[in-house]
C-alpha cells in the first residue's frame, strides 16, 4: 500500500498520491480512513480552519467502492454495513460537514468520526 500524505490547502483536506489511483482492500481502507481523521483532528486542534474534509475525494473507503454511476455506491463499505445507509448518513461525518468552520462542534464531530471508525475497526477485528 502506498504511503498517503494528508495536507490542508485553502481550507480543504487533500491527499497525495490520489487514493482513487491506488487499489487497496477494505481493511487497509478503514485504517487509512482512520489516519485521515486523525489528521483532521490534529490540525483542528492546532487551530487550522477546515472548510472541507475532502469528502469522497480523500476517503479511502469510497475509493474501494469506486464509481457511483454504476449504482454500487457504498455496497460493502464497513460504514454502510454499520449504519445500513449510504454516503455516511447517520455518522458523525454528517455533523462535521454541517458544523460551523472553526467551531467547537466541528472538532467534536471530527473526534466522534474518528472514534466511530475505530469502533468499526475494533468490531471487525474482534469478529475475526
Amino acid at each position: 500500500m502506498p504511503e498517503f500524505t494528508y495536507y490542508v490547502e485553502d481550507g480543504e483536506v487533500k491527499v497525495r498520491p490520489s487514493i482513487w489511483d491506488n487499489a487497496i482492500g477494505w481493511d487497509e481502507a478503514l485504517d487509512e480512513s482512520i489516519r485521515k481523521w486523525e489528521f483532521v483532528v490534529s490540525v483542528l486542534m492546532l487551530g487550522t480552519k477546515i472548510v472541507s474534509c475532502g469528502d469522497a475525494e480523500t476517503c479511502a473507503l469510497c475509493a474501494v467502492v469506486g464509481d457511483a454511476d454504476h449504482g454500487e455506491w457504498c455496497i460493502g463499505c464497513p460504514v454502510e454495513n454499520t449504519t445500513h445507509d449510504y454516503q455516511c448518513i447517520g455518522t458523525p461525518y454528517q455533523t462535521f460537514i454541517h458544523a460551523k468552520v472553526g467551531s467547537p462542534k466541528q472538532l467534536e464531530a471530527a473526534e466522534a468520526e474518528l472514534k466511530f471508525l475505530k469502533e468499526i475497526r475494533d468490531g471487525i477485528q474482534g469478529s475475526k
